[in-house]
């Protein structure tokens, strides 16, 4: 009867309500968990669009570019991390664009990035295409590792070690010098020495 493929149809919906329920418990915990992982990664991570439009964004990202993810979700990422080696207002970042075009990973690209307080920050780029199960390109993560600090590290150690060869360099300009003061005054001796008593008159 009617009332028994309507009860049979109610049935089959309620089933599929309580999957659907199920489901989305079980992906409201998987962003959780991805929430945590985020949190505890010392590096920052960006996840992108295929539009470019920022859409998760780790703790550690949020200090680098000054944000939060409330203020930049779905603002492009080009607008919020500005790296110098991308002219201003330029588009697209151009390794973003070559992911989208080659569907591989860039990976350890230093680039120089102004934060929005106008400091010059070092990081190490790395970014790798998101695929879903049909291994379609769905979106972009991106991997940013600070090394503003290990960078001038590095300057301070490339300073000392040039003014450790400027000294070496005026020590052996110093040594060479006085090596030939020495002769100078050793043959000034030895010439003093060979005069004749009238030829000092």
């Amino acid at each position: 009867s009617s009332n028994d493929e309507i009860g049979d149809l109610a049935g089959c919906l309620n089933d599929m309500v309580r999957k659907m329920r199920f489901s989305r418990g079980e992906l409201e915990a998987e962003k959780e968990r991805l929430a945590v992982t985020l949190r505890s990664i010392t590096d920052a991570v960006v996840t992108i669009d295929l539009q470019g439009r920022i859409t998760l964004m780790s703790e550690t990202a949020e200090n680098l570019c000054g944000m939060t993810l409330e203020d930049v979700r779905n603002k492009v990422f080009s607008e919020i991390f500005l790296f110098e080696d991308m002219q201003f207002g330029s588009g697209e970042d151009p390794y973003i664009l070559q992911i989208k075009e080659s569907r591989f990973s860039v990976k350890g690209r230093r680039r120089g990035f102004r934060s929005p307080s106008g400091k010059m920050k070092v990081v190490i780029f790395s970014a790798a295409p998101i695929k879903d199960y049909n291994d379609d390109l769905v979106g972009i993560v991106v991997v940013l590792q600070d090394i503003t600090a290990e960078e001038k590290i590095r300057e301070e150690l490339n300073k000392v070690q040039k003014l450790e060869t400027i000294g070496v360099l005026a020590g052996g300009i110093a040594h060479d010098f006085n090596n030939i003061l020495t002769s100078i005054v050793g043959n000034v001796s030895l010439a003093k020495f060979n005069m004749s008593p009238q030829s000092e008159e």
